[in-house]
């Protein structure tokens, strides 16, 4: 009799407390309370690492160049072309870079290799299939890696080519990359569809709210309806405006102090990374704020705009004001890691209107509005030089100073009276479609 009270009461507890399955949400909590990162989330941290070993390639030649020279007795390489040097390397050709032989280290660095040239247009892809549109702002955000790996790459080279060798400097940068390969190998993967860990409810959270305006379809780009339309020329404008500004701030600002303000920031220890860091922290902020401001309601064309007078016209106001303070470096410094800072909001405008205007094509966007503005590179020194040849003074300088301020300010105001956020009809991929 006993026993068989003992299993009524079994019975009625199991009753009475159904077992819980664990179910997950969106947001990657299971229901019995534990969390499990979403799968984009470490999507968005392998674009941040793939932006920041680009630029640890793009960056340790110029410091290790310096002990080269020195090794080579003061030697200064013909071959060596500043604006060759600055196309993208493969990581298997910069292990051979720590030969002896000058001919193999300048072959293999003066050749524009492909793959990290296409960096940044297959991530704005990645990008497009990945990210809800309540969490581009974080996505895009994440593009400034970039400037994290130029601020490590300077000291980390610096100290390994004086401490064994120049050599070793290319060596380290490579195992880096090498790392990062096998790691982005096994995380990545073109879209969720193809992800192999990823939960069936992520999975159908992102197609959901993508509303069917990514397609995984292959299809050339209508470059034809491309290059005929407006919103996509405007984009152009904000974005070299925008280059024009940082590569005039990040070329021509340590020459301006050292020379004429009579500072030499290089040689300031952790001051000369400060505009760069404030950058990135402040782009990381912006994407969040963005993502906000989505999930608030605001329009997408009032979040662009409004965000144009932090990432373009304030920007533009402090760098005209730079020579106006004259030989104050305090000032000076200060200007120059606030510009950069508010700038950091390009997240939320230039880095972002592709894949407002055609997220389907918005590598294809971005790898052409970055080869125009990249022309910056060497029309900004250009433009400098011809004006500081007449004399390093301040009143000579601050034609240029005004001149890029002027492009930074104009490319803004452009965009806010003319700038779209529009999806545009070629969009819709078809795999016929005229190019």
């Amino acid at each position: 009799m006993g026993d068989k009270m003992e299993a009524l009461e079994v019975e009625e507890d199991l009753l009475q407390k159904p077992e819980r399955v664990p179910r997950v949400g969106k947001s990657g909590e299971h229901a019995t309370g534990k969390k499990k990162v979403p799968i984009r989330v470490w999507i968005g941290l392998m674009v941040f690492l793939t932006t920041y070993v680009n630029y640890t390639m793009r960056s340790n030649m110029s410091i290790a160049i310096v002990s080269m020279v020195t090794a080579q007795k003061g030697r200064v390489f013909p071959e060596c072309k500043e604006r060759e040097m600055e196309a993208t390397r493969l990581p298997g050709l910069t292990t051979t870079m720590q030969s002896n032989d000058t001919n193999i280290t300048i072959t293999t660095t003066e050749r524009p290799e492909l793959p990290n040239g296409l960096c940044y247009p297959a991530l704005q892809c990645l990008i497009a299939r990945w990210a809800p549109p309540s969490e581009k702002g974080k996505f895009v955000s994440c593009l400034m890696g970039n400037t994290l790996g130029t601020c490590i790459t300077w000291p980390l080279v610096g100290a390994v080519t004086q401490a064994v060798g120049w050599g070793w400097g290319f060596h380290v940068i490579s195992a880096q990359v090498l790392v990062y390969c096998v790691i982005f190998y096994f995380v990545a993967a073109n879209s969720p569809e193809d992800h192999k860990w990823i939960t069936e409810e992520e999975k159908n959270y992102i197609k959901e709210s993508q509303g069917g305006n990514v397609s995984k379809k292959r299809a050339t780009p209508p470059y034809k309806k491309m290059f005929t339309s407006m919103p996509f020329w405007i984009l152009n404008i904000l974005h070299f405006g925008n280059l024009w500004g940082l590569y005039l701030q990040i070329t021509n600002a340590p020459k301006y102090i050292a020379e004429v303000v009579g500072f030499n920031l290089r040689d300031s220890g952790g001051l000369a990374a400060m505009p760069h860091l404030t950058r990135m922290f402040m782009g990381l902020a912006y994407g969040n704020i963005g993502d906000f401001c989505k999930k608030k309601g605001l329009p997408t064309k009032f979040i662009r705009k409004f965000f144009v007078i932090f990432s373009h016209i304030i920007p533009g106001i402090l760098l005209i004001g730079i020579p106006f303070v004259e030989c104050q470096p305090t000032i000076v410094v200060a200007l120059l890691i606030t510009s950069m800072g508010v700038n950091g909001a390009a997240v939320l405008t230039n880095l972002q209107n592709p894949q407002d205007l055609a997220p389907n094509f918005a590598g294809s966007i971005f790898g052409i509005i970055s080869f125009i503005g990249g022309t910056t590179g060497f029309i900004v020194p250009a433009i400098t030089g011809a004006f500081i040849n007449h004399g390093n003074t301040i009143a000579n300088w601050t034609w240029a100073w005004v001149i890029g301020g002027c492009m930074y300010i104009s490319s803004g105001l452009i965009f806010i009276l003319f700038g779209s956020t529009k999806q545009q009809e070629w969009n819709k991929k078809k795999e016929d479609d005229d190019a």
